[in-house]
């Protein structure tokens, strides 16, 4: 069968109808550009989800944080945090508690976290620009707290509300058997609704520093030290320095660091989504391949007559190599073309949505363009290099 197949396949190609390479090349153009936009489409995408989270994640997590390596606690004071004032690159540094907490507000309950915060707090997050409703962090009231969206609405809360306090309780350390004494509990009323993003605003209420000490029975204690960096300086370089100065009594973090895992996940995504979009190309550079060889067979006459004019195998392997190499460039500025094309579009008009108020996000980075022009050029140089290298000549 297979050399009935070469057969046929010869004497089609004796015919030496251009038509059949011209059909061959462009299938072999199509393919490199199909795989072309689909990595193009695709790791503007992801880059545009890695952007986002970012920007989420910047309305929760400092620009760097401190807690203690041992333990959940530790004292803070004045001189304390001026000695950490004196390392350039800092622009605000909050004290901060976070705990665990359950509230209670008429027959409603809800398990989520207290965030005592102190006054320097909006310097640090910008806390005041996620408010909804009512009063400002500064100056904040040290009875009241403010409500995530999403506990706000477990609890069927509403700032108009001002005889009603909300019961926030937490266990005592220690306490094995539950009991009325077990907890210690204060009242707040919510002074404020704010908005960072659903899972926030289902699990946090921020109040005052020290109301969440006297809640924990917590004096001069802090859990976190959240610092905001001067824009233009290095964040590592802002940590090397806070850790020659603490010492390893305490981990530091950027704000990368503190979501660690999230783009860990995101990354290996990437790079898996990567390998399989360079596994297509490899398949369809066999049709780049096929080309350039089904091309050698179709001009084996004029290969013929290059040779009795006295160039080298070489020198004619080079022209089958040139022919592959253009039209792998053909398919990569097609497939780049369309493909950010259609990320532009997205971009501009939304297409497609994650919901109904956030369009599915793209992002076009120098790094992106690098690495497809890299891939789809590697890809299909060395296919075609492979393919011109068949072309045997025998005296």
């Amino acid at each position: 069968m297979r050399t009935s197949f070469h057969v046929a396949l010869r004497y089609f190609l004796s015919k030496n109808n251009p038509q059949v390479v011209n059909i061959i090349s462009w299938i072999a153009v199509s393919g490199l550009a199909i795989g072309t936009i689909a990595l193009s489409v695709l790791l503007a995408v992801f880059s545009g989800l890695e952007a986002l989270n970012k920007d989420l994640y910047e309305k929760i997590n400092p620009d760097i944080k401190i807690e203690p390596k041992n333990g959940k606690d530790f004292t803070s004071n004045p001189l304390f945090i001026d000695r950490i004032k004196t390392i350039k690159g800092i622009a605000a540094i909050s004290q901060t508690i976070e705990e665990k907490v359950y509230l209670r507000y008429r027959t409603y309950d809800h398990l989520a976290y207290l965030k005592g915060v102190d006054s320097t707090y909006d310097k640090v997050m910008s806390f005041n620009k996620t408010l909804l409703l009512g009063d400002p962090l500064l100056p904040y009231v040290k009875a009241g707290v403010w409500v995530g969206l999403g506990v706000a609405q477990r609890l069927s809360l509403t700032l108009e509300d001002r005889d009603n306090l909300i019961s926030i309780l937490v266990p005592k350390a220690g306490k094995g058997l539950m009991s009325a004494t077990s907890f210690h509990q204060k009242e707040a009323m919510a002074v404020g609704i704010f908005h960072i993003m659903e899972d926030i605003d289902e699990k946090y209420v921020y109040s005052s520093l020290e109301f969440a000490q006297d809640l924990l029975d917590k004096k001069d204690c802090i859990y976190h030290l959240e610092i905001k960096a001067v824009p233009e300086y290095n964040l590592n370089n802002i940590k090397k320095d806070l850790s020659k100065t603490l010492g390893d009594k305490f981990v530091i973090k950027t704000r990368q660091e503190q979501q660690e895992a999230l783009f860990k996940v995101i990354n290996t995504e990437n790079f898996i989504l990567y390998l399989l979009l360079c596994l297509i190309l490899i398949i369809t550079s066999f049709s780049l391949i096929g080309a350039i060889i089904i091309l050698i067979l179709d001009k084996k006459e004029q290969i013929r007559t290059l040779w009795n004019m006295g160039m080298s195998l070489r020198q004619i392997r080079n022209i089958f190599f040139y022919v592959g190499g253009f039209i792998t460039i053909s398919g990569w500025f097609i497939g780049i073309f369309i493909g950010y094309a259609l990320a532009f579009g997205q971009k501009k008009f939304s297409w497609i949505t994650v919901n109904q108020s956030i369009a599915f996000p793209v992002r076009f980075t120098l790094e992106n363009f690098t690495l497809i022009s890299f891939t789809v050029w590697t890809i299909g140089f060395l296919g075609a290099y492979c393919s011109s290298r068949r072309l045997r000549l025998s005296k």
